[in-house]
């Protein structure tokens, strides 16, 4: 974008000097009929200090006019900007913009609108290999003084509000959009919580499968012992029958 803008500059400055020779502290732009709307614009050198100097364009004296490259077009005389720059450092670029070093913007980036209202506002689909954001994260699931909720208390909450609780309702995300960061936090926060459901379940599976083992190992213990009572009866049942029939 810089050295587009300092090649259109050159070449309106070349026009501005063809056939003409001399050195010039500054190049000032008026009308055709030489007049001006007492706003200065002129180009000039500005040196800083030694081996150090700026090649200023200076549009106006406050921050209401701007930088416009474009077109006049033939059929209507109507005049179309590809690319704006105001005195407020606000820009606009119509089509695509390719970037090969490092840029620094200061303000909001907007791609298919002009009045982005976040540092960087896209009107349509982004395709990228990767993206990254600020992490924030869920270990505080793991604390010891978490407090799970009881499931019991959750199929309530959803049944009244339609939706997980501590993840926004949809009506919310509709209008407010979603912070990807912030929702992944809330997807992994609800991840671990499930697994902490998963291990109590699979504890009190366990603890059932230890009684059920120990129920089973009583009842042994109880067969034998009946067992032997039905023994030691019937031995009995025998010495009674001896006895009685020596009678």
């Amino acid at each position: 974008m810089k050295k587009l803008l300092l090649l259109t500059i050159c070449i309106v400055s070349s026009y501005v000097l063809y056939s003409q020779k001399g050195t010039y502290y500054e190049l000032h732009f008026v009308k055709a009929d030489g007049s001006s709307n007492s706003d200065p614009t002129y180009f000039y050198r500005d040196d800083q200090t030694t081996d150090r100097t700026s090649l200023k364009l200076r549009l106006g004296d406050e921050n209401s006019s701007d930088f416009q490259i474009g077109y006049r077009f033939y059929s209507d005389g109507k005049w179309y900007s590809n690319f704006k720059l105001d005195g407020n450092g606000n820009g606009y670029f119509r089509g695509k913009l390719t970037v090969n070093s490092n840029q620094y913007v200061m303000g909001n980036v907007g791609i298919g609108t002009t009045s982005p209202s976040c540092r960087l506002q896209v009107l349509g689909t982004i395709q990228a290999t990767e993206i990254k954001v600020e992490a924030q994260t869920a270990d505080f699931v793991f604390s010891d003084n978490y407090k799970l909720k009881n499931l019991s208390d959750v199929d309530t909450y959803i049944k009244t509000y339609k939706h997980l609780p501590d993840i926004p309702s949809a009506k919310e995300m509709e209008a407010s959009g979603v912070n990807l960061a912030e929702m992944n936090k809330l997807l992994l926060q609800k991840v671990e919580e499930l697994t902490l459901y998963a291990i109590k379940q699979e504890e009190a599976r366990n603890k059932e499968q230890e009684k059920r083992e120990n129920l089973k190992v009583e009842l042994e213990v109880q067969k034998k012992i009946v067992k032997q009572q039905e023994e030691r009866l019937a031995k009995l049942e025998a010495v009674i029958l001896n006895e009685s029939a020596k009678y």
